[in-house]
């Protein structure tokens, strides 16, 4: 999974995900709280080192 990040506005990101798959790539896109963001990022690692 890669995610592409843009600054939408002060404090707001719009998050791009991209998936490949064996059918085809997926991409989902939706604007979020950067610190929104930061907590997915964070639980993602903590999912990653369990």
């Amino acid at each position: 999974m890669h995610i592409l990040l843009e600054r939408a506005e002060r404090g707001v990101v719009r998050a791009t995900w991209l998936e490949a798959g064996g059918a085809g790539d997926s991409e989902r896109a939706e604007t979020i709280a950067a610190d929104d963001l930061a907590a997915f990022v964070r639980s993602e690692e903590a999912a990653a080192d369990r």
